[in-house]
C-alpha cells in the first residue's frame, strides 16, 4: 500500500511545497473521502501542510452500504482487534513512509477516527520514523499489553470522545490515556458531553491547536 496522488484523496497545501503531513485515518465502513473536509477547519492554521486521507486497504463487506476496512469487524473481541491492527500495520507504515518520501518531508501527524484510530495508535509508537503528532477520535487501544516493550518513539497524542458513544465505549479513552501516561507518552483528552460516536467541533478546534503546535 503505497502513496499515490492518483488514487489518494488529498488536499495540497495553501501555500507552497508542504513542510509537513497530515494523515486521515477513516472509520469502518467510510472510505478517504469520509475525513478530507476537516482539513478545511486547519488549513488556515497549517498552511504549509498537505492532508491526506488515503482508502483503507479492504472491501467493508460486513456493511450494507460499502465503504472501506482497515480490518475485518466481526465479534469485536480483544484478540479480534489486536490481531486486526497488527495484521494490516505494515500495509499502513508503508503508505505512510513513501507518503514521506513522496513530499520530501519530516514531519507527519496521525489522525483517526474511530477503527482508523485503532490503526494510528498502534503504528505511532512502533514506527522507526515516527509521527510528530498523533489525534485519536473515538478509538480504542489494541494491543495494550505489549506497549511497552514495542515503543520505538513516543510523539503526543490528543484523544477525543463522547460521552454518549454507543459504538466504541466512551470509558476506552480513559484506558488508554491511562496506559499512555504509564508508559510515559505525553497525552491530552477531550470528553464531548452528550456527543455519540462522531466528532463535534470542539473536537475540531482542539486537535486543530494541538497539531499546530507540533507542525508549524
Amino acid at each position: 500500500m503505497k502513496f499515490s496522488p492518483d488514487t489518494c484523496p488529498m488536499r495540497v497545501p495553501l501555500m507552497g511545497n508542504a513542510t509537513s503531513l497530515v494523515v486521515f485515518l477513516h472509520g469502518y465502513g467510510a472510505d478517504g473521502n469520509d475525513l478530507l473536509s476537516i482539513s478545511d477547519v486547519w488549513a488556515q492554521d497549517l498552511p504549509y501542510t498537505a492532508f491526506l486521507s488515503p482508502h483503507a486497504p479492504q472491501p467493508c463487506f460486513g456493511n450494507p452500504f460499502g465503504g472501506r476496512q482497515w480490518f475485518p469487524l466481526t465479534t469485536l473481541s480483544e484478540n479480534e482487534l489486536n490481531l486486526g491492527t497488527q495484521n494490516v500495520a505494515p500495509e499502513l507504515i508503508e503508505f505512510i513512509e513513501s507518503a514521506q518520501d513522496y513530499f520530501n518531508v519530516e514531519k507527519i501527524a496521525l489522525v483517526g477516527f474511530s477503527q482508523g484510530a485503532m490503526m494510528a495508535m498502534h503504528v505511532a509508537f512502533r514506527m522507526e520514523k515516527p509521527p510528530v503528532a498523533v489525534v485519536g477520535y473515538s478509538g480504542r487501544l489494541t494491543n495494550a499489553a505489549t506497549l511497552i516493550q514495542d515503543i520505538k518513539n513516543k510523539p503526543p497524542i490528543f484523544l477525543a470522545h463522547g460521552t454518549h458513544d454507543a459504538v466504541v465505549p466512551f470509558e476506552s479513552m480513559n484506558l488508554a490515556e491511562k496506559i499512555f501516561k504509564n508508559a510515559q507518552i505525553s497525552v491530552e483528552t477531550y470528553a464531548a458531553e452528550g456527543l455519540g460516536h462522531g466528532i463535534d467541533e470542539q473536537m475540531l478546534i482542539r486537535a486543530g491547536v494541538f497539531l499546530k503546535t507540533y507542525l508549524m
